[in-house]
C-alpha cells in the first residue's frame, strides 16, 4: 500500500528504498510456501497418531525441507536474481513457488474422512481449503481485468480483497486446528480414589 501511494512513477523503481520494500513484499511471498508446507507436515504427522478414519497415510515431509525451500527462494529474491521489473508480475510469479506446498496441504487435509477425532469441525477444513486455493484465480484474473480495461485502483481493490479473505481463512483455520489439537493432546487423567485401609481387615492392611 505504501508503494502504491508513494512510488507511482517508474523512475522510483531504481531507488534504494523501493528495492528494500520490494524485497519485503516479494520476499515474504517467497517464504510463505515453506510455512504452508511446514503446517501440512505437522498435520500429516498428527494424522498418523490416529489411523482410524484415514483414507491413506500422507507422507511426512521433514521440516528442514520446508526451511530450505523458504531460504532458497527468499535468497533468490533478496539478491535480485529474480525480477521482471514489474512488481505485480513479481508477486504473481513468486506466488507460483507455493503450488507444491499448497497441493501437499490439500492432500493432507483430505487424507482423512474428517478431523473430528482431533476436535476439528469439518467446516474448518472447508474454510482451510478455501484459504489455500482462493488465490489460484488471481493470476489469470489479473490478465482478465486488464483486458477489460478496469481502472488500476479497482483491480487492486479486487485482488487485495481476495488476498485478505484467503489469508484470513488460513489464519482462522490454523487457529481452530491448534485449538482442537491442544484438546486432543492434553492428557486425560482420572484421579484414583484415595486408598483407605480397613483397620479391621488383615488383607487390607497387608495391601
Amino acid at each position: 500500500a505504501f508503494c502504491h501511494l508513494f512510488f507511482s512513477d517508474l523512475k522510483y523503481m531504481n531507488t534504494w528504498l523501493f528495492r528494500q520494500l520490494w524485497r519485503v513484499c516479494v520476499g515474504t511471498v517467497a517464504i510463505s510456501g515453506g510455512a504452508m508446507g511446514s503446517v501440512a507436515s505437522e498435520l500429516a504427522k498428527l494424522s498418523r497418531h490416529q489411523p482410524v478414519g484415514q483414507f491413506f497415510a500422507p507422507p511426512v515431509v521433514p521440516h528442514f525441507v520446508w526451511f530450505s525451500w523458504s531460504t532458497f527462494f527468499f535468497g533468490v529474491v533478496f539478491w535480485g536474481l529474480f525480477s521482471m521489473k514489474q512488481p505485480a508480475s513479481d508477486i504473481f510469479l513468486t506466488g507460483v513457488t507455493q503450488v507444491i506446498p499448497t497441493v501437499y496441504l490439500v492432500l493432507v487435509l483430505y487424507s482423512r474422512k474428517n478431523w473430528k477425532d482431533f476436535n476439528v469441525a469439518n467446516g474448518t477444513r472447508q474454510i482451510f481449503l478455501f484459504g489455500a486455493l482462493a488465490n489460484v484465480p488471481l493470476l489469470p484474473g489479473y490478465d482478465l481485468f486488464n483486458f477489460l480495461n478496469l481502472p488500476l485502483g479497482i483491480i487492486n481493490l479486487i485482488l487485495h480483497t481476495n488476498l485478505g479473505l484467503a489469508w484470513s481463512s488460513q489464519g482462522y483455520s490454523i487457529y481452530k486446528f491448534k485449538q482442537g489439537v491442544a484438546k486432543y493432546e492434553a492428557p486425560q487423567f482420572t484421579p484414583n480414589p484415595t486408598f483407605e485401609p480397613d483397620l479391621n481387615d488383615e488383607a487390607s492392611l497387608n495391601t
